[in-house]
């Protein structure tokens, strides 16, 4: 991960380590000091907690899918269920 200052108000971040993202840009806020320390510390937390929230958005859409699958299976056996009894009886 290359952190580069673009000037005193815009951080830009080329290739963080994460696959979805080629480049980030920052945007600083003007009422808060530039200290290099505590930018670099904020950028990098940032970025960690934001990949963990696109991988957690797509595990949770799996799991939504799954439960579709499993319900759609269990409504076809009750179906099938259904008719065999009425056939049968």
């Amino acid at each position: 991960m290359l952190i580069k200052g673009v000037n005193k108000r815009i951080i830009e971040v080329l290739n963080p380590e994460d696959e979805y993202f080629e480049k980030v840009v920052f945007f600083l806020n003007p009422e808060y000091p530039n200290s290099q320390a505590i930018l670099s510390e904020k950028t990098q937390s940032y970025l960690t907690k934001l990949s963990g929230q696109v991988k957690k958005k797509k595990k949770l859409k799996r799991k939504w899918i799954l439960a579709g699958q499993l319900f759609s299976a269990a409504a076809v056996g009750a179906a099938a269920t259904f008719f065999a009894a009425s056939i049968l009886f």
